[in-house]
């Protein structure tokens, strides 16, 4: 129940969408990765008193939806209770929810940066690279995005990514570090992505 003079933000399409998702999928897993929070959270009164919705123009944040009709972006954070629930209303088993830090780590990420050593890289793209590695797990930024796994027809299985799996940390040592490309923002030196703090500190021993 919101409080007086409150105001959220309704996503009145999730109901369909996920009827179409589920009668899509006879068999399979279906995961969301989006900014947000759970319902307790996202609707705290006190924390959130008028709403989450923002709107960005040319990268700069403007909140200002009735200026620059057409040429802005309008965004709000996603209720993952919401979601979770109008999945298992068309039919999904809801199977778990972590932020995009803990599923990333989870599958091994924290094994990348010293795949980046084996790679015929000079310094200044592996410090890009590295940038890059720590701009998905940082806690003040995509760290915080949330992973939502849903399944149909799949029972309770372990899944990577929910849990700590020495299988895919292994598999990801295994493989090439995946690297910038010219299709990624460019940075020099990915000192804008990943400032002065070291990747290692996000994963503490």
């Amino acid at each position: 129940e919101l409080a007086a003079g409150q105001t959220a933000e309704i996503n009145l399409s999730l109901g369909p969408r996920f009827i179409e998702i589920a009668a899509a999928l006879e068999r399979g897993f279906v995961l969301t990765i989006d900014y947000g929070r759970t319902a307790q959270d996202l609707y705290d009164s006190e924390a959130r008193l008028r709403g989450t919705l923002v709107t960005y123009h040319q990268h700069i944040q403007t909140d200002a939806p009735l200026t620059l009709i057409g040429r802005q972006d309008i965004t709000a954070q996603v209720d993952f209770t919401s979601v979770a629930r109008s999945g298992e209303k068309a039919g999904l088993d809801t199977l778990g929810l972590v932020t995009q830090r803990d599923f990333l780590s989870n599958l091994g990420l924290d094994r990348l940066p010293q795949q980046l050593a084996s790679q015929s890289l000079t310094p200044r793209q592996i410090q890009a690279n590295r940038a890059g590695i720590t701009d998905l797990v940082r806690p003040s930024g995509l760290g915080e995005f949330k992973v939502l796994a849903q399944g149909k027809n799949v029972g309770t299985p372990a899944l990577w990514g929910l849990k700590r799996s020495d299988e895919a940390a292994s598999l990801v040592e295994s493989l090439p570090a995946p690297l910038l490309t010219e299709h990624h923002l460019s940075l020099p030196d990915g000192r804008n992505l990943g400032g002065e703090q070291e990747f290692e500190t996000f994963w503490p021993t």
